[in-house]
């Protein structure tokens, strides 16, 4: 009797424990994690701005809508306001239901929300945007599976490409099925092309044409990545996803023999850096702006590679144009649409100190445009350079016998004369139509009505948008080497109503002609 009383004990000390551990189970499916209120609060609410912590991750994401940065640290939730350039403090968090290093941040466009999910996708968490508390909103696991993965939203859903686990590298893409609160795979067309498995180095997401685009990676052969025999290599190529045919497409193959991509947290600053800030687009130029290191670079300059996705077209490295915030540590890569406006998130350098404010810096693309140069272009000005240092003399000479001096040009008023200046020989037809047409009516066109004006017989949106800017730059560069004349002939401005349009006309300086005012 003794044994048997002994084991029934047992038995129901196991059977309890089965109990409390399922009641736990079921409780955490619609677990609600808050936000922990504490008196630290008090404490973090008199700063003016967030400071970050040496070696803590550091996650960002942009609200382009409401044009506003959510940021969120260790320590909890900030947000800064672009219009008036400042923060609040949204949410102090004790501790997250995971680790932090363990978790990836987003802003939900589509349902105006922010997400925390697994790293290896699984778990997922939203905050609610009323009162900032975390809770849980899966039915799911920590699959671990795609670790490295890159993150974007589309048709109202988080959706996650490539990654690493369980000994191998992934090329699904994968999404959190809000019906079912659990994930799915994406079926990709059999007739398609596939890229290689890889944890994507970045990666950027077209609302208007449904497609993903993701940049290089990790990838290796045979083995475990975590062998240190195992064969690695990092891609520099560019794959397309098409949503509506379910289709891949390989795109470009990038040159990356001067320069490698740049992750923040590699430089030993930050723990962690949320993929979705990695890198930013900008639809109204079509450039895919990615973060590079150059070789042998000083510390504290940064570069960007700019890849335009609509004409396929790479440019060289342009250095960040910060001028005096060069002390500033970029930490993550965000875009201003409605604004045309690059918005760094990063950290005041300051030494022999581990806690460093947060800051946000915001940069005009415009200043990024002014540097872009091809690596055809870069290869013509080689080529032209080296004309003239073997042929100096000569060519100088030609200049001098050039029979279409600049003054040829001008007025008395010292202004170019419109029928001698269509009357050119070195414009071509579309060339002096555009002239013509921005001439006769003396203002600022936006684009839109440009394009139909000049090359009303194309259909084709982006093959207008081409010719424009290609016709625009061929006019300016003709103008400037022909006659040294100050200045471009054919000038942008800003929409004044809408700061993500652009207008162009005539500089009135060059033809000494004012134009009205239209909306600009």
């Amino acid at each position: 009797m003794g044994k048997i009383k002994s084991v029934t004990c047992k038995a129901l000390t196991l059977y309890s424990g089965v109990f409390v551990l399922l009641l736990v189970c079921s409780t955490w499916r619609g677990y609600a994690f808050p936000g922990q209120y504490s008196a630290a609060k008090e404490t973090i609410d008199k700063q003016e701005q967030p400071y970050f912590h040496k070696g803590d991750p550091i996650y960002a994401d942009i609200d382009t809508a409401n044009r506003r940065v959510y940021v969120l640290l260790k320590e909890g939730l900030w947000c800064y306001e672009l219009g008036s350039k400042q923060w609040a403090l949204l949410a102090h968090y004790d501790s997250y239901p995971e680790s932090m290093f363990n978790l990836e941040f987003g802003f939900d466009p589509f349902k105006n929300r922010l997400l925390l999910w697994s790293r290896g996708v699984g778990t997922m968490y939203e905050i609610n945007m009323e009162d900032y508390n975390l809770e849980r909103i899966d039915r799911s696991f920590p699959h671990k599976n795609q670790f490295g993965h890159f993150p974007f939203f589309h048709d109202g859903e988080l959706h996650a490409f490539g990654g690493y686990g369980f000994w191998e590298n992934k090329e699904i893409i994968t999404f959190f099925n809000s019906s079912i609160k659990e994930w799915n795979i994406v079926t990709a067309s059999k007739s398609s092309d596939f890229p290689y498995e890889r944890q994507p180095f970045t990666g950027t997401y077209l609302s208007d044409k449904e497609e993903f685009y993701f940049f290089g990676g990790s990838l290796f052969k045979g083995g475990r990545p975590d062998d240190k025999n195992v064969i690695r290599t990092a891609k520099n190529d560019i794959w397309r996803f098409s949503f509506r045919t379910a289709t891949w497409e390989k795109v470009d193959d990038l040159d990356g023999k001067s320069w490698k991509y740049y992750r923040a947290a590699s430089s030993g600053r930050f723990g962690r850096v949320n993929s979705i800030s990695g890198s930013f687009y900008s639809d109204e130029t079509g450039n895919w702006y990615l973060p590079v290191e150059l070789e042998d670079s000083p510390s504290g300059i940064y570069f960007l590679m700019p890849y335009n996705i609509k004409q396929q077209a790479e440019y060289k490295p342009l250095e960040i144009p910060l001028g005096d915030s060069r002390e500033f540590i970029i930490s993550n890569y965000l875009f201003d649409d409605k604004n045309n406006r690059v918005v760094l998130v990063g950290l005041d350098h300051l030494t022999n100190t581990r806690t460093l404010p947060v800051r946000i810096v915001t940069l005009a693309e415009d200043s990024l445009l002014t540097n872009l140069i091809t690596d055809s272009e870069e290869n013509i000005t080689f080529v032209i350079g080296s004309l003239f240092a073997v042929g100096g003399i000569f060519f100088i000479a030609i200049l001098i016998l050039k029979s279409r001096p600049w003054e040829q040009l001008k007025k008395e008023n010292n202004h170019v004369d419109k029928d001698k200046l269509l009357r050119q020989d070195w414009l071509n037809g579309t060339e002096r139509k555009l002239i013509e047409v921005l001439w006769n009516e003396g203002t600022f066109l936006e684009t839109s009505e440009l394009e139909e004006m000049v090359w009303s017989e194309i259909e084709n949106y982006d093959y207008r948008r081409k010719l424009r800017n290609e016709t625009i730059k061929s006019i300016n560069e003709k103008f400037s080497m022909e006659f040294s004349a100050e200045g471009k002939l054919i000038l942008r401005k800003t929409d004044s109503e809408d700061q993500r349009r652009f207008r162009y006309g005539l500089n009135e300086k060059v033809i000494g002609k004012q134009l009205f005012d239209k909306n600009i």
